[in-house]
């Protein structure tokens, strides 16, 4: 069991070695000595007796053979532990609780749209964001297990546009990694067609950068308006979808959610695409509905798709919700919409963007800009942070819906693992 980041006194599962020896580990500068029991209370004849105690699990638990709650033990530092022995963990299936807690903004810095968080080899979480502050397309990056302490990084992972496309309007960044390299779905100015456009660029390296050898973008209906905020996912058959809005409201037109299929390596389109639905007259939606993610719910017999609606620079502006049995629709709108709302009181402002990371089927992260509610005028707000909300996915999907984030305020998300 290894320490997040230095006085965070958060942990991680990485290191839950199978040995009957102690291991020493720090947590800032606190020792702890990690004695291994088995499911009977059976200890190592080394762990002094005193440290045996029964304890209160912060952060880990462990179920063996998804019954019997293995014994708690209290380690010489003090910390509550559990441990299996290795007879008992091989013999059965271990389940591990890790908890991290986070306050809103988690990234107090312009970072718009932020993508779906991608776990690299290296056990960080990634996510990109729209162009601000000269890049292209903006990297940060937490440990897998932090949610608390996501470090911005300082490089652009998109440095170098295609010569179709324009800077200053990069957005809406997604990646995916396919077939040992990770693929890029993003949104740039077409400066022929002045409309915005749908491309995507690849690299070696999770966090770039990113090479766009395009001649042309990969998806740019110009009769629709352009195309933006692309979404990948992979569906339980392994077959890749590419979402999209084509962005009417930008040329007069309405705005629709699209869904086209992608060829294995995710390069190029499998099928033509399919129509999913547009804003409803005289609703919450306004005029505009766009930033399609799709996420597996109702025990994953379900597809639950977010999208954001309305006026994306003022405080209308919110998260809804449709479901559909079939990843290609038809999708139908929740009753309960928007899901996602402003709360001023709890600095939530205009909030959309949205996407997620699944963990393990039970719940998920879901990221989120809002705009900063510390600096405006007169409803004229400056840049866009991006926020975080645990979603739980266990729910009938007509009953889903974020919980209540604020601005300021310490909250927790807890992911298990199997082994």
């Amino acid at each position: 069991m290894t320490a997040g980041p230095a006085g965070t006194g958060l942990l991680s599962l990485a290191f839950l070695a199978h040995t009957q020896e102690p291991n020493v580990d720090m947590i800032g500068s606190l020792e702890r000595v990690l004695y291994y029991c088995d499911a009977a209370g059976d200890c190592p004849e080394n762990m002094p007796a005193t440290s045996i105690q029964p304890g209160v699990a912060a952060n880990v638990f462990a179920v063996v053979g998804n019954t019997a709650q293995a014994p708690l033990v209290e380690t010489p530092s003090g910390l509550p532990d559990l441990a299996p022995s290795p007879a008992s963990a091989a013999a059965a299936n271990l389940t591990k609780r890790s908890c991290s807690s986070f306050s809103n903004p988690v990234i107090a810095h312009d970072f718009a749209d932020p993508s779906s968080p991608i776990l690299g080899d290296d056990n960080y979480l990634y996510v990109f964001a729209t162009n601000s502050f000269g890049r292209n397309i903006q990297v940060a990056r937490t440990l897998n297990s932090d949610y608390g302490k996501w470090e911005l990084m300082d490089q652009d992972a998109l440095p170098v546009l295609p010569p179709w496309a324009g800077r200053g309007r990069v957005w809406a960044p997604e990646v995916a990694k396919i077939d040992g390299q990770y693929v890029m779905y993003y949104t740039a100015r077409n400066r022929q067609l002045r409309l915005q456009c749908t491309s995507m660029a690849t690299s070696e390296d999770i966090a770039g950068p990113y090479n766009d050898t395009s001649s042309t973008p990969i998806l740019c209906p110009s009769e629709l308006g352009g195309a933006i905020d692309p979404y990948q996912i992979q569906d339980t058959d392994g077959q890749r979808y590419l979402f999209y809005k084509s962005d009417g409201n930008a040329v007069g037109m309405t705005p629709y959610i699209w869904v086209q299929p992608l060829t294995v390596d995710g390069l190029s389109f499998a099928g033509p695409p399919t129509r999913l639905f547009g804003p409803s007259a005289n609703t919450w939606e306004g005029s505009v509905v766009e930033a399609p993610s799709v996420n597996l719910c109702d025990q994953e017999t379900s597809y639950c798709l977010f999208y954001s609606a309305n006026n994306a620079y003022g405080p209308q502006y919110a998260v809804g919700l449709a479901v559909a049995s079939n990843i290609t629709g038809p999708y139908v709108k929740s009753s309960t919409n928007p899901v996602l709302t402003s709360n001023r009181g709890n600095g939530i402002n205009g909030p959309g963007g949205q996407s997620f990371v699944q963990a393990n089927g039970e719940a998920s992260i879901a990221v989120f800009h809002s705009w900063d509610s510390q600096v405006h005028q007169n409803d004229t707000y400056w840049f866009r942070p991006m926020c975080l909300a645990v979603l739980s996915t266990n729910a009938t999907a007509d009953s889903l819906s974020f919980p209540d984030p604020e601005f300021g305020v310490s909250s927790e998300y807890c992911s298990d693992s199997t082994s």
